[in-house]
């Protein structure tokens, strides 16, 4: 499956900041900073029926994302570009016509040394 990915930017200003060494303040912003950023997923499905309509699913795949960092006020920016990172996620699905399901699921996603997770709800249609 291909698919798209998008969880925002994060904006951080510093308005009033007193002098600071500005290699420590882009080592701490590399290493700290909450990453976030989009791009393309590409993933294989492994569906395992349960009962009547209802199926259990895993995805497995990768995450080419750039990174949605913006640093105002200083003139140091953290060096978060993107990258390729694992993507997986657990759920199951209802279909509720022979082209058209409803779904949970669970969703973990790597960002280079940092991981966002949540739930989601699907709605999947066939062509």
């Amino acid at each position: 499956m291909l698919g798209y990915t998008d969880f925002g930017d994060v904006d951080l200003d510093f308005d009033v900041i007193p002098a600071v060494d500005l290699a420590a303040l882009r080592a701490a912003l590399e290493k700290h900073y909450p990453l976030t950023g989009d791009g393309l997923t590409l993933t294989y499905r492994c569906n395992y029926p349960l009962a009547h309509n209802t199926t259990a699913f895993l995805d497995a795949g990768l995450f080419w994302w750039d990174g949605d960092i913006d640093v105002s006020g200083v003139a140091v920016s953290a060096d978060i570009d993107g990258g390729i990172d694992p993507t997986i996620a657990v759920g199951v699905d209802y279909s509720i016509t022979p082209v058209m399901a409803l779904g949970v699921h669970y969703r973990y996603q790597q960002l280079d040394d940092q991981s966002v997770d949540g739930f989601g709800l699907l709605l999947k249609v066939g062509f």
